[in-house]
C-alpha cells in the first residue's frame, strides 16, 4: 500500500508539473490524456469514446443513465462503448486537486497484444460473475501506476517518445489486459458476449447519425427481435436504444454549435428535420438552448 501511494504521489506530481492550471493535456502516446480540475462541484454532459478513467486524486461523480458511479483512487473505470455520461467533480480545489488520467481504448491495438499474449500462454482472468454492463469499476494496482509514471516522464522527452513510443503504448495495455478485473475487456476484444453484441448496434448508430434510426433496423443489426433487442440494449447500455441515438445526436450537434456551425447546420447534420423539436430536446438535455450555446461559443 505504501508503495502504491508513493507511485500515485509521484503522478500527482507530474500532472501538476505539466498543467498550470486547469483542463486536460493530450500528451504525445496516442490516447493518452492527463487532467486537472480545481472546481469542485464543477458539472460536465459528454458522448465518451470507450476508455478508462483513473482518478489520482479527489474524487468525482460519473453518472449514466440515473446510474452513478463515485470514482476515487485505488480504483478505475472502464467504459467499454460510447455512451452519454455525465461527470461531477467532488472533491477538487487549487489546495489539493483532481487529478486524473483517461486512456481512449484503441482496440485494434488491444487486441494484437492479447493476441501475443496468448501465444505466450496468458491465461485470462475468469470473472466469478459475469459482466453485461459496458461500464465497470477495478482496482488499481502497483505495476499498472508504475507503467503509467514511466509514459508520463518519457512523454516529455519527444527522442524517447520517438524511438519507445509503440512499445510503451504495447506495455500499457498489457498491463491493463494482466488486470484479474479485466476479464470483461478480454471478452470485448474476443468479440464475445452481450457487450460486444450490443456494441454492433451502438456503432450503427454512429456511422448513421445523420439519419433517423429506428429499434427496427437496429435490432435487424444484431439479429434479434424487436423486443429482445430493447431489453437487452437496457440492461447492457443503461438507457433504451431511443433514448441513446438521441443523446449521441444531440452530443454531436452541441459540438459542432461550439465549432461555429449555425444551429441549422448543426441539427441537419444529425437528422432532425424539426427545428423545434430539437430546440426542446437540445435544452431538456444541456439545459440552455442551441441559440444561447451559440452565443457562449461566439463569445468564447
Amino acid at each position: 500500500m505504501a508503495q502504491q501511494q508513493s507511485l500515485i504521489n509521484s503522478l500527482c506530481d507530474e500532472i501538476n508539473g505539466l498543467i498550470s492550471d486547469t483542463g486536460m493535456l493530450e500528451l504525445p502516446m496516442p490516447g493518452l490524456v492527463i487532467f486537472k480540475h480545481t472546481d469542485a462541484h464543477e458539472k460536465t454532459t459528454d458522448v465518451c469514446d470507450a476508455g478508462i478513467s483513473i482518478i489520482l486524486q479527489g474524487k468525482k461523480r460519473v453518472t449514466v443513465e440515473g446510474k452513478s458511479y463515485v470514482q476515487s483512487p485505488p480504483n478505475y473505470l472502464t467504459l467499454l462503448t460510447p455512451m452519454p455520461v455525465r461527470f461531477e467533480t467532488l472533491e477538487g480545489n487549487s489546495d489539493s486537486p483532481l487529478f486524473g488520467i483517461g486512456i481512449y481504448i484503441n482496440k485494434v491495438k488491444l487486441a494484437n497484444v492479447l493476441m501475443r499474449m496468448q501465444h505466450a500462454n496468458f491465461a485470462a482472468p475468469r470473472e466469478q460473475h459475469k459482466h453485461h454492463s459496458v461500464i465497470y469499476s477495478s482496482p488499481l494496482d502497483s505495476e499498472l501506476l508504475a507503467t503509467l509514471l514511466s509514459i508520463l516522464r518519457r512523454c516529455q522527452n519527444p527522442l524517447e517518445m520517438a524511438v519507445l513510443g509503440e512499445n510503451l503504448e504495447d506495455e500499457l495495455y498489457f498491463r491493463l489486459l494482466s488486470q484479474p478485473a479485466n476479464a470483461p475487456l478480454i471478452d470485448f476484444v474476443h468479440n464475445s458476449g452481450k457487450v460486444h453484441q450490443i456494441s454492433k448496434a451502438v456503432e450503427f448508430i454512429h456511422q448513421n447519425i445523420q439519419s433517423a434510426t429506428s429499434v427496427e433496423e437496429l435490432a435487424k443489426q444484431v439479429n434479434m427481435s424487436n423486443s429482445g433487442f430493447q431489453k437487452r440494449f437496457k440492461e447492457v447500455m443503461h438507457i433504451s436504444p431511443v433514448q441513446y441515438a438521441k443523446q449521441v445526436k444531440l452530443g454531436r450537434a452541441r459540438s459542432l454549435i461550439m465549432q461555429g456551425e449555425s444551429v441549422s447546420a448543426a441539427f441537419n447534420s444529425v437528422g432532425y428535420n424539426n427545428a423545434g423539436q430539437f430546440s426542446r430536446e437540445y435544452k431538456r438535455h444541456f439545459g440552455v438552448s442551441p441559440s444561447e450555446e451559440t452565443k457562449t461559443s461566439l463569445v468564447n
